[in-house]
């Protein structure tokens, strides 16, 4: 079996966990505009970019948050990357179980040269 073949099946169960027990989480983020140059005055315009992958969220470990810069009522974002145009980073928002986060930290490993899942903590 061949590399590529590893990273397919990977992805393919990874897709049918979050299928199973995952919800659908929307990212969102905002890319600034240029400004006018016949109205400088009215900033730059912005425009919300939004994805819905699925998804879960999961609750720190009370042990974990020693001597760590995890705050009570973070979570960590396991998110599928399937089908995304963008890369998920620091700053941009998670909304799940009617709640907005924000992203303070994401890592997303490699698979085989890609990126399947993305880890992120957040906070709301």
């Amino acid at each position: 079996m061949g590399i590529t073949a590893i990273k397919e099946d990977f992805i393919t169960a990874i897709m049918d966990v979050l299928d199973e027990v995952g919800d659908t989480l929307t990212i969102k983020y905002h890319t600034e505009g240029a400004l006018d140059e016949n109205d400088p005055g009215a900033g730059k315009p912005q425009t919300e970019v939004t994805a819905t992958p699925e998804g879960i969220l999961v609750v720190f470990d009370e042990s974990f948050m020693e001597g760590t810069e995890v705050e009570q009522g973070d979570r960590i974002a396991i998110i599928s990357v399937a089908g995304l145009s963008f890369e998920i980073t620091q700053g941009m928002f998670v909304i799940a179980e009617g709640k907005e986060y924000r992203i303070v930290h994401a890592n997303s490993p490699q698979v085989s040269g890609g990126t399947v899942v993305v880890f992120a903590q957040v906070r709301g």
